[in-house]
Protein backbone atom coordinates (compact mmCIF):
# COMPACT_ATOMS: atom_id res chain seq x y z
CA UNK A 1 0.00 0.00 0.00
CA UNK A 2 2.84 2.39 0.95
CA UNK A 3 3.70 2.75 -2.80
CA UNK A 4 0.45 3.64 -3.89
CA UNK A 5 0.00 6.52 -0.64
CA UNK A 6 3.22 7.78 -1.75
CA UNK A 7 1.98 8.13 -5.76
CA UNK A 8 -1.14 9.70 -4.50
CA UNK A 9 0.75 12.39 -1.88
CA UNK A 10 2.63 13.23 -5.03
CA UNK A 11 0.16 14.02 -7.16
CA UNK A 12 -1.35 16.12 -4.45
CA UNK A 13 1.46 18.11 -4.01
CA UNK A 14 1.48 18.76 -7.54
CA UNK A 15 -1.39 19.65 -7.86
CA UNK A 16 -1.02 22.02 -4.83
CA UNK A 17 1.59 23.11 -6.24
CA UNK A 18 0.26 23.90 -9.70
CA UNK A 19 -2.70 25.75 -7.89
CA UNK A 20 -0.08 27.91 -6.20
CA UNK A 21 1.65 28.94 -9.44
CA UNK A 22 -1.46 29.66 -11.03
CA UNK A 23 -2.92 31.64 -8.30
CA UNK A 24 0.39 33.58 -7.90
CA UNK A 25 0.28 34.26 -11.88
CA UNK A 26 -2.87 35.55 -11.56
CA UNK A 27 -1.74 38.14 -8.73
CA UNK A 28 1.07 39.33 -9.94
CA UNK A 29 -0.71 40.24 -13.68
CA UNK A 30 -3.45 41.89 -11.68
CA UNK A 31 -3.32 43.51 -8.68
CA UNK A 32 -5.51 42.66 -5.96
CA UNK A 33 -8.05 44.58 -4.14
CA UNK A 34 -11.01 44.29 -1.17
CA UNK A 35 -13.25 43.97 -3.88
CA UNK A 36 -11.45 41.63 -5.92
CA UNK A 37 -10.62 39.17 -2.92
CA UNK A 38 -13.52 36.72 -3.50
CA UNK A 39 -12.84 36.66 -7.39
CA UNK A 40 -9.41 35.30 -6.42
CA UNK A 41 -10.09 33.06 -4.22
CA UNK A 42 -12.67 31.59 -6.91
CA UNK A 43 -9.89 31.47 -9.39
CA UNK A 44 -7.56 29.96 -6.88
CA UNK A 45 -10.46 27.31 -5.65
CA UNK A 46 -11.21 26.12 -9.44
CA UNK A 47 -7.46 26.04 -10.23
CA UNK A 48 -7.34 23.26 -7.15
CA UNK A 49 -10.18 20.97 -8.95
CA UNK A 50 -9.16 19.16 -11.52
CA UNK A 51 -12.14 17.09 -11.75
CA UNK A 52 -14.56 19.64 -14.10
CA UNK A 53 -11.45 19.48 -16.61
CA UNK A 54 -11.26 15.61 -16.58
CA UNK A 55 -15.34 15.58 -16.71
CA UNK A 56 -15.14 17.97 -19.74
CA UNK A 57 -12.67 15.71 -21.58
CA UNK A 58 -14.06 12.31 -21.06
CA UNK A 59 -17.58 14.10 -22.89
CA UNK A 60 -15.85 15.55 -26.01
CA UNK A 61 -14.20 11.42 -26.31
CA UNK A 62 -17.54 10.28 -26.49
CA UNK A 63 -19.23 10.67 -30.52
CA UNK A 64 -22.61 11.76 -30.87
CA UNK A 65 -25.34 9.87 -33.18
CA UNK A 66 -26.39 11.35 -36.19
CA UNK A 67 -28.44 14.34 -35.69
CA UNK A 68 -27.11 14.93 -31.66
CA UNK A 69 -24.78 17.29 -32.01
CA UNK A 70 -27.02 20.20 -32.17
CA UNK A 71 -24.80 22.63 -30.69
CA UNK A 72 -22.88 23.18 -33.49
CA UNK A 73 -25.74 24.90 -35.35
CA UNK A 74 -26.70 28.53 -34.18
CA UNK A 75 -30.48 29.23 -32.41
CA UNK A 76 -30.82 32.20 -35.26
CA UNK A 77 -33.56 32.35 -37.89
CA UNK A 78 -30.77 32.07 -40.58
CA UNK A 79 -28.80 28.85 -39.08
CA UNK A 80 -32.49 26.95 -38.55
CA UNK A 81 -33.48 27.95 -42.14
CA UNK A 82 -30.35 26.32 -43.71
CA UNK A 83 -30.39 23.34 -41.43
CA UNK A 84 -34.33 22.75 -42.59
CA UNK A 85 -32.93 23.19 -46.04
CA UNK A 86 -30.32 20.28 -45.60
CA UNK A 87 -32.44 18.35 -43.95
CA UNK A 88 -35.30 18.20 -46.61
CA UNK A 89 -32.64 17.43 -49.11
CA UNK A 90 -31.39 14.10 -47.12
CA UNK A 91 -35.23 13.06 -46.45
CA UNK A 92 -36.53 13.91 -50.32
CA UNK A 93 -34.12 14.35 -52.78
CA UNK A 94 -30.44 12.45 -51.29
CA UNK A 95 -29.09 9.54 -52.42
CA UNK A 96 -30.52 7.54 -49.06
CA UNK A 97 -34.05 9.08 -49.88
CA UNK A 98 -34.08 7.09 -53.05
CA UNK A 99 -32.25 3.97 -51.82
CA UNK A 100 -35.05 3.67 -48.75
CA UNK A 101 -38.08 4.80 -51.52
CA UNK A 102 -37.08 2.52 -53.92
CA UNK A 103 -36.04 -0.60 -51.18
CA UNK A 104 -40.07 -1.92 -50.82
CA UNK A 105 -39.08 -2.00 -47.05
CA UNK A 106 -42.04 -1.43 -45.50
CA UNK A 107 -40.51 -0.28 -42.16
CA UNK A 108 -38.03 1.70 -43.43
CA UNK A 109 -40.45 3.61 -45.99
CA UNK A 110 -42.46 4.50 -42.47
CA UNK A 111 -39.42 5.40 -40.96
CA UNK A 112 -38.86 8.20 -43.60
CA UNK A 113 -42.75 9.17 -43.06
CA UNK A 114 -41.30 9.74 -39.38
CA UNK A 115 -38.81 11.88 -40.75
CA UNK A 116 -40.68 13.98 -42.74
CA UNK A 117 -42.90 14.68 -39.62
CA UNK A 118 -39.95 15.95 -37.08
CA UNK A 119 -39.11 17.98 -39.77
CA UNK A 120 -42.48 19.30 -40.17
CA UNK A 121 -42.37 20.19 -36.47
CA UNK A 122 -39.06 21.91 -37.06
CA UNK A 123 -40.73 24.20 -39.55
CA UNK A 124 -43.60 25.31 -37.46
CA UNK A 125 -40.99 25.70 -34.57
CA UNK A 126 -39.17 28.01 -36.95
CA UNK A 127 -41.99 30.04 -38.10
CA UNK A 128 -43.26 30.51 -33.97
CA UNK A 129 -39.70 31.70 -33.46
CA UNK A 130 -38.65 28.73 -31.26
CA UNK A 131 -35.27 28.06 -32.63
CA UNK A 132 -33.85 25.56 -30.39
CA UNK A 133 -36.71 23.51 -30.51
CA UNK A 134 -36.42 23.39 -34.11
CA UNK A 135 -32.94 22.28 -33.89
CA UNK A 136 -34.34 19.56 -31.81
CA UNK A 137 -36.42 18.20 -33.98
CA UNK A 138 -34.47 18.71 -36.96
CA UNK A 139 -31.86 16.45 -35.20
CA UNK A 140 -34.26 14.01 -34.45
CA UNK A 141 -35.54 14.22 -38.24
CA UNK A 142 -31.88 13.31 -39.59
CA UNK A 143 -31.60 10.67 -37.01
CA UNK A 144 -34.85 8.84 -37.95
CA UNK A 145 -33.85 9.02 -41.50
CA UNK A 146 -30.22 7.39 -41.24
CA UNK A 147 -32.00 4.98 -39.60
CA UNK A 148 -34.39 4.62 -42.56
CA UNK A 149 -31.52 4.10 -44.31
CA UNK A 150 -29.60 1.02 -42.80
CA UNK A 151 -33.41 -0.65 -42.77
CA UNK A 152 -33.05 0.11 -46.28
CA UNK A 153 -29.76 -1.52 -46.96
CA UNK A 154 -31.02 -5.34 -45.36
CA UNK A 155 -34.83 -4.12 -48.07
CA UNK A 156 -32.44 -4.21 -50.87
CA UNK A 157 -30.99 -7.76 -50.44
CA UNK A 158 -34.40 -8.79 -50.11
CA UNK A 159 -35.90 -7.10 -52.84
CA UNK A 160 -33.36 -8.90 -54.81
CA UNK A 161 -34.19 -12.40 -53.61
CA UNK A 162 -37.76 -11.75 -54.39
CA UNK A 163 -36.58 -10.41 -57.51
CA UNK A 164 -35.00 -13.49 -58.37
CA UNK A 165 -37.88 -16.17 -56.94
CA UNK A 166 -40.85 -14.35 -59.20
CA UNK A 167 -37.76 -14.65 -62.31
CA UNK A 168 -37.38 -18.05 -62.09
CA UNK A 169 -41.60 -18.89 -60.80
CA UNK A 170 -41.78 -17.48 -64.28
CA UNK A 171 -39.50 -19.43 -66.15
CA UNK A 172 -40.98 -22.65 -64.93
CA UNK A 173 -44.49 -21.46 -65.81
CA UNK A 174 -43.24 -20.48 -69.51
CA UNK A 175 -41.60 -24.12 -69.61
CA UNK A 176 -44.88 -25.67 -68.26
CA UNK A 177 -46.80 -23.74 -70.83
CA UNK A 178 -45.07 -25.36 -73.61
CA UNK A 179 -45.50 -28.44 -72.05
CA UNK A 180 -49.37 -28.04 -71.84
CA UNK A 181 -49.35 -26.55 -75.44
CA UNK A 182 -47.56 -29.47 -76.94
CA UNK A 183 -49.76 -32.17 -74.93
CA UNK A 184 -52.63 -30.25 -75.47
CA UNK A 185 -52.13 -30.65 -79.19
CA UNK A 186 -51.29 -33.74 -79.03
CA UNK A 187 -54.11 -35.39 -77.19
CA UNK A 188 -56.99 -32.91 -78.73
CA UNK A 189 -57.69 -30.89 -75.77
CA UNK A 190 -59.67 -28.37 -77.71
CA UNK A 191 -61.26 -26.01 -75.13
CA UNK A 192 -60.11 -27.22 -72.25
CA UNK A 193 -56.50 -26.24 -73.32
CA UNK A 194 -57.62 -22.87 -74.32
CA UNK A 195 -59.47 -22.02 -71.21
CA UNK A 196 -56.26 -23.19 -69.02
CA UNK A 197 -53.96 -21.19 -71.58
CA UNK A 198 -56.26 -17.87 -71.20
CA UNK A 199 -56.12 -18.44 -67.09
CA UNK A 200 -52.33 -19.01 -67.10
CA UNK A 201 -51.81 -15.96 -69.38
CA UNK A 202 -53.98 -13.88 -67.43
CA UNK A 203 -52.61 -14.70 -64.46
CA UNK A 204 -48.89 -14.03 -65.92
CA UNK A 205 -49.83 -10.57 -67.36
CA UNK A 206 -51.26 -9.38 -63.30
CA UNK A 207 -48.17 -10.54 -61.89
CA UNK A 208 -46.19 -8.68 -64.02
CA UNK A 209 -48.32 -5.79 -64.18
CA UNK A 210 -48.00 -5.61 -60.03
CA UNK A 211 -43.93 -6.63 -59.67
CA UNK A 212 -43.90 -3.41 -62.04
CA UNK A 213 -45.57 -1.13 -59.83
CA UNK A 214 -43.03 -2.40 -56.90
CA UNK A 215 -45.12 -5.18 -55.55
CA UNK A 216 -43.06 -8.09 -56.34
CA UNK A 217 -44.02 -10.71 -53.60
CA UNK A 218 -48.18 -10.19 -54.57
CA UNK A 219 -46.99 -10.28 -58.32
CA UNK A 220 -45.28 -13.37 -57.24
CA UNK A 221 -48.47 -14.49 -55.44
CA UNK A 222 -49.97 -14.67 -58.53
CA UNK A 223 -47.20 -16.55 -60.50
CA UNK A 224 -48.03 -19.34 -57.62
CA UNK A 225 -51.41 -19.63 -58.74
CA UNK A 226 -51.17 -20.13 -62.36
CA UNK A 227 -48.37 -22.45 -61.72
CA UNK A 228 -50.59 -24.42 -60.13
CA UNK A 229 -53.25 -24.38 -62.71
CA UNK A 230 -50.24 -25.05 -65.53
CA UNK A 231 -49.41 -28.25 -63.31
CA UNK A 232 -52.68 -29.25 -62.83
CA UNK A 233 -53.93 -29.22 -66.21
CA UNK A 234 -51.25 -31.13 -67.45
CA UNK A 235 -51.58 -34.12 -65.13
CA UNK A 236 -54.84 -34.38 -66.08
CA UNK A 237 -54.50 -34.39 -69.24
CA UNK A 238 -51.52 -37.13 -68.67
CA UNK A 239 -53.67 -39.00 -66.58
CA UNK A 240 -56.59 -39.25 -68.96
CA UNK A 241 -53.98 -40.75 -71.73
CA UNK A 242 -53.32 -43.23 -68.87
CA UNK A 243 -56.44 -43.95 -68.05
CA UNK A 244 -58.13 -44.38 -71.60
CA UNK A 245 -54.90 -45.91 -72.45
CA UNK A 246 -55.20 -48.71 -69.38
CA UNK A 247 -58.60 -48.04 -67.44
CA UNK A 248 -58.54 -51.76 -67.31
CA UNK A 249 -58.27 -51.79 -63.41
CA UNK A 250 -58.88 -55.20 -61.61
CA UNK A 251 -62.30 -54.38 -60.07
CA UNK A 252 -64.22 -51.39 -59.20
CA UNK A 253 -62.49 -51.73 -55.71
CA UNK A 254 -59.28 -50.75 -57.54
CA UNK A 255 -60.94 -48.04 -59.51
CA UNK A 256 -62.68 -46.83 -56.40
CA UNK A 257 -59.39 -46.73 -54.59
CA UNK A 258 -57.85 -44.39 -57.16
CA UNK A 259 -60.47 -42.02 -56.85
CA UNK A 260 -60.04 -42.10 -53.04
CA UNK A 261 -56.13 -41.28 -53.73
CA UNK A 262 -57.84 -38.30 -56.05
CA UNK A 263 -59.83 -36.88 -53.38
CA UNK A 264 -57.19 -36.35 -51.21
CA UNK A 265 -54.89 -35.46 -53.53
CA UNK A 266 -57.39 -31.81 -53.85
CA UNK A 267 -57.69 -31.55 -49.71
CA UNK A 268 -54.15 -31.59 -49.57
CA UNK A 269 -54.38 -28.37 -52.74
CA UNK A 270 -57.12 -26.81 -50.54
CA UNK A 271 -55.10 -26.60 -47.23
CA UNK A 272 -52.03 -25.45 -48.94
CA UNK A 273 -53.74 -23.01 -51.58
CA UNK A 274 -56.62 -21.60 -49.80
CA UNK A 275 -54.62 -21.33 -46.30
CA UNK A 276 -52.20 -19.03 -48.20
CA UNK A 277 -55.22 -17.04 -49.78
CA UNK A 278 -56.08 -15.39 -46.34
CA UNK A 279 -58.94 -15.66 -43.45
CA UNK A 280 -61.85 -14.65 -45.76
CA UNK A 281 -60.79 -16.62 -48.60
CA UNK A 282 -60.58 -19.61 -46.22
CA UNK A 283 -64.10 -18.53 -44.77
CA UNK A 284 -65.74 -18.65 -48.43
CA UNK A 285 -64.14 -22.12 -48.71
CA UNK A 286 -64.76 -23.83 -45.62
CA UNK A 287 -68.67 -24.76 -46.60
CA UNK A 288 -67.25 -26.41 -49.67
CA UNK A 289 -64.31 -28.61 -48.11
CA UNK A 290 -67.30 -29.35 -45.37
CA UNK A 291 -70.29 -30.64 -48.38
CA UNK A 292 -67.29 -32.26 -49.68
CA UNK A 293 -66.78 -34.56 -46.56
CA UNK A 294 -69.89 -35.41 -46.21
CA UNK A 295 -70.14 -36.81 -49.88
CA UNK A 296 -66.98 -38.87 -48.87
CA UNK A 297 -68.48 -39.97 -45.94
CA UNK A 298 -71.31 -41.15 -48.30
CA UNK A 299 -68.88 -42.77 -50.61
CA UNK A 300 -66.87 -44.74 -48.21
CA UNK A 301 -70.21 -46.33 -46.51
CA UNK A 302 -71.31 -47.34 -50.15
CA UNK A 303 -67.54 -48.95 -50.43
CA UNK A 304 -68.00 -50.88 -47.32
CA UNK A 305 -71.66 -52.20 -48.46
CA UNK A 306 -69.80 -53.57 -51.87
CA UNK A 307 -71.20 -51.23 -53.74
CA UNK A 308 -67.91 -49.52 -55.52
CA UNK A 309 -69.46 -48.47 -58.98
CA UNK A 310 -71.89 -45.87 -57.01
CA UNK A 311 -69.29 -44.75 -54.54
CA UNK A 312 -66.99 -44.14 -57.39
CA UNK A 313 -69.42 -41.42 -58.59
CA UNK A 314 -69.82 -40.17 -55.10
CA UNK A 315 -66.54 -39.74 -54.55
CA UNK A 316 -66.25 -37.66 -57.97
CA UNK A 317 -69.13 -35.16 -56.67
CA UNK A 318 -67.02 -35.06 -53.83
CA UNK A 319 -63.73 -34.17 -55.36
CA UNK A 320 -65.78 -31.46 -57.66
CA UNK A 321 -66.85 -29.30 -54.37
CA UNK A 322 -63.21 -29.50 -53.39
CA UNK A 323 -61.91 -27.94 -56.95
CA UNK A 324 -64.59 -25.13 -55.99
CA UNK A 325 -63.08 -24.42 -52.94
CA UNK A 326 -59.87 -24.14 -54.89
CA UNK A 327 -61.39 -21.81 -57.66
CA UNK A 328 -63.28 -19.80 -54.60
CA UNK A 329 -58.71 -18.84 -53.76
CA UNK A 330 -58.52 -17.30 -57.44
CA UNK A 331 -56.74 -20.57 -58.35
CA UNK A 332 -58.08 -22.31 -61.77
CA UNK A 333 -57.85 -25.52 -62.39
CA UNK A 334 -59.34 -27.84 -64.42
CA UNK A 335 -62.33 -30.04 -63.48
Amino acid sequence: MKPVLNGLAVLATALTISGCNQTTTAATQTPATEADKPVSAAVKSEAKAPAPVTAAKSAATVPAAPGAQDSKWGNSSDQVKLRLDRATTLIEKSTMAQKVASSGNADALALQQQARASRQQAEESLRKGKYEEANTHLGEASRIMFEAAKLADGGEAVREKVQSDFDKRLASINELMKAHDRIADEKGAGSQGRQTKSAVEAGVAKGKQLAAQGQLKEGRAELDKVYVTAKLAIEKMRRGEQLVRSLNFASKADEYHYELDRNDTHKMLVKMLVGSQGEAVAKTAEPLVEKSDAIRKQAESQAASGQHEEAIKTLEAATQELIKAIRAAGIYIPS
